[in-house]
């Protein structure tokens, strides 16, 4: 997996923007999203869903993501997987649905509070989401975009307001590890689940993003 040969300059945030301060962290930093397949007659480079590890640069997780997601259309409401921390806790649970033409997840807190939502305009298949976080601080949502560059098995970023607040780059020969440099005080959950999402976007739709 290697780098593009300059990244972009990150926001800097002056304070969180996350819909939980604790899961951000205060300085910007190279993230992994390790991916690992149910089985091993899903572990082609073509497809399969899998659980996903996040990693900080010290490689101590910072979440798990589990729990089968089908998002394909004919399926109105889909199995929610769950984030959960290091000790085991739900962070926040991810519900799928698939209305007309747009999927849409729904993360909830084990309070039942949405704190995030992200989308996927099916009809023109971009492979592109696009998400609204509460922001905990404001109260108010927050719109982001994870936009694919050169290929989702290359390079892609998350933007606000056209600022890169997240730059993802993938190993191209396994789609199964993607290396996330962070703006410092930016939601990991939220950032990370974006990538979550379109990956397995991709899968179940059996599109190569171009």
């Amino acid at each position: 997996m290697s780098p593009p040969e300059q990244l972009p300059i990150m926001a800097l945030l002056e304070q969180p923007l996350a819909h939980d301060p604790k899961y951000c962290l205060a300085k910007q930093s190279t993230l992994h999203l390790k991916k690992r397949m149910m089985s091993l007659s899903s572990a082609s480079r073509f497809g399969g869903r899998g659980d996903y590890t996040l990693l900080d640069d010290s490689s101590e997780p910072l979440f798990k993501c589990t729990g089968k997601v089908n998002m394909k259309q004919e399926k109105s409401e889909c199995i929610s997987p769950a984030i959960t921390n290091p000790d085991g806790d739900v962070v926040v649970t991810l519900l799928t649905r698939a209305m007309s033409m747009v999927q849409e997840t729904v993360a909830k807190t084990p309070a039942e509070q949405e704190v995030f939502r992200v989308r996927l305009d099916t009809k023109t298949m971009k492979h592109r989401v696009s998400g609204d976080l509460v922001d905990s601080i404001a109260g108010k949502p927050v719109h982001a975009t994870l936009i694919v560059r050169n290929g989702w098995k290359c390079h892609s970023m998350v933007e606000i307001d056209g600022e890169c607040v997240g730059y993802v780059y993938r190993d191209k020969w396994t789609n199964m590890d993607h290396k996330i440099e962070l703006a410092a005080n930016m939601d990991y959950v939220f950032v990370a689940s974006l990538i979550i999402l379109l990956d397995i976007i991709s899968v179940d739709t059996l599109h190569t993003v171009v």
